[in-house]
């Protein structure tokens, strides 16, 4: 009797595990739109949209929600989102095409494109070539960069200041996500062929494609943003003062197009998502070969995953790896299947595009609300809709995800509120404080005290610091920068050398081989 109920048990659970059809997943439907308008509503998400691709087919689009925050102009399958560092896909397929016409190759060192370039790791900088740079394995700290491009750092600022960034890994032993290296990849691109990055995606992707409403940088929205309050565009959102705002377009999130340049509609999304499932074939023909597919969607290093990632949980997915401009995982509990796909966030936009070849399977999601640091919500309906599929129980995604996020949170702040209880200390006089600093990347900042205030003045803009224990004060990045949200926290800490001379450490302006602005003056 054990025995036939075990062997029951394990039909009804390959059951459980069929592949869905087409007609299965239309009647899931209505229940999925249920659950995506209470995960829009818990994170406040002006609008989304999502595209479901399945056997070759566009089987499901939908919108929610508005183009812009406290208007009643809806989303529609037409309207345009920024999708961040999910333009890394549209590059990398790129950069295949000019590998197999020999234009590049994977090896090509990124020197003979990029003289200019210095690296403060020898080996590094005598070895790197192209692939290094889309596979996030230089060994750069991560994220590298990002803090230079949120001040709006020029191509040409961003690549004189790479030398005094100190390695935080050998070279190609570590996983380290990066955007400022595909940012190189591109310049690299648009070098080697004389064209630029809108020019090659319009002539290699959009028009073949049938791409209507797709663009690459913020030129291209322009027409629809500037004095059009009604134009077909996904207006930014993030957090500010607790409330949900409307942000603007800002140029410098363009800087590097091949990295998170591209705006598609979810009809554009969906065609792109298709042309990848489709292994890259469009209306019978194919754009590259197939040892090249197999070459681009196999490991290149392990992406080392920590069990607290949360796009990356750890109940769901296991060995992750990043390929060539996209990521690879195991899905699943026990059983497990290949998951391929790609996120993007920054300044009040998210994306995901995912598929799994096995099941002929994909999901696009938009979202004009995000930064990664706000915004999980394209990965809880991912979740979402896959547990649904292959039948896998026992998690609410909502809660996991957007109520960790909102634990972390409160346990930070708090926890920095308990140690300034515990430790309580006055600060100096303000006039000690005061003064020029320096740093090799970020240049000058002035420390003023005026009125017994304390305020940073860097490219313009006057910064209030508010002080938070001894030496140890605050300011809100997002004076700093309006890509930076509420969430974001930037401790301003001055510390005495050995000399007894005050340096100081911003955390948003922390890169490079010291952390530390030194006092000159």
């Amino acid at each position: 009797m054990i025995f036939f109920r075990i062997i029951l048990l394990f039909f009804f659970f390959i059951l459980s595990l069929e592949a869905k059809t087409k007609a299965d997943i239309q009647r899931f439907m209505p229940l999925f739109e249920a659950q995506i308008q209470k995960i829009k509503e818990d994170y406040r998400a002006p609008g989304l949209a999502i595209a479901i691709i399945k056997n070759g087919e566009v089987i499901y689009t939908k919108t929610f929600g508005v183009k812009e925050n406290g208007t009643d102009t809806p989303i529609n399958d037409e309207t345009v989102f920024q999708i961040a560092s999910s333009s890394k896909l549209l590059l990398t397929f790129v950069i295949a095409q000019l590998v197999e016409e020999k234009v590049l190759s994977w090896d090509t060192p990124v020197h003979n494109y990029i003289p200019e370039l210095e690296l403060s790791d020898k080996t590094a900088n005598e070895k790197i070539t192209l692939i290094d740079l889309i596979t996030h394995r230089v060994g750069l700290p991560p994220f590298t960069g990002d803090m230079m491009w949120h001040l709006g750092f020029s191509p040409t600022e961003f690549i004189k200041s790479l030398k005094y960034v100190k390695f935080k890994a050998p070279f190609r032993e570590k996983y380290a996500y990066q955007n400022s290296m595909f940012a190189l990849a591109g310049i690299m691109v648009e070098r080697a062929t004389n064209k630029s990055i809108e020019q090659l995606f319009n002539e290699r992707i959009f028009k073949p494609l049938n791409m209507e409403q797709a663009s690459v940088g913020m030129d291209a929205l322009k027409p629809r943003f500037f004095g059009f309050k009604k134009a077909n565009f996904a207006f930014p959102h993030d957090i500010r003062d607790g409330k949900v705002y409307t942000k603007s377009l800002m140029p410098h999130m363009y800087y590097f197009p091949g990295s998170s340049g591209v705006n598609l509609s979810i009809k554009d999304a969906a065609k792109w998502l298709n042309f990848l499932m489709s292994d890259y074939t469009h209306n019978g023909k194919q754009y590259l070969k197939k040892e090249t597919i197999e070459f681009l969607r196999s490991p290149k290093i392990a992406a080392n995953i920590s069990d607290h990632d949360l796009q990356f949980a750890k109940e769901r997915f296991s060995k992750t790896s990043y390929d060539i401009g996209i990521f690879e995982s195991q899905y699943g509990p026990n059983v497990k299947t290949k998951l391929f796909g790609h996120m993007g966030g920054f300044n009040g936009v998210r994306s995901y595009f995912g598929f799994i070849p096995s099941e002929n399977i994909g999901i696009v999601i938009l979202s004009n609300y995000g930064s990664m640091r706000v915004s999980l919500m394209p990965e809880v309906i991912r979740y979402t809709f896959l547990d649904w599929y292959f039948g896998f129980k026992g998690i609410n995604w909502l809660e996991r995800i957007h109520g960790t996020e909102v634990k972390w949170r409160s346990d930070n702040k708090n926890h920095r509120i308990l140690n300034r209880l515990h430790y309580p200390t006055a600060p100096r006089n303000f006039d000690d404080y005061a003064g020029v600093y320096t740093h090799k990347i970020f240049g000058n900042v002035t420390v003023d005290h005026k009125d017994g205030k304390l305020n940073i003045i860097y490219k313009g803009k006057n910064i209030p610091l508010t002080h938070w224990n001894g030496d140890e004060f605050e300011m809100q990045p997002n004076n700093l920068d309006e890509s930076y949200n509420d969430y974001d926290v930037c401790p301003v800490y001055f510390q005495l050398d050995e000399k007894g001379q005050f340096k100081l450490y911003i955390a948003n302006m922390s890169e490079g081989m010291s952390p530390y602005f030194e006092k000159v003056q």
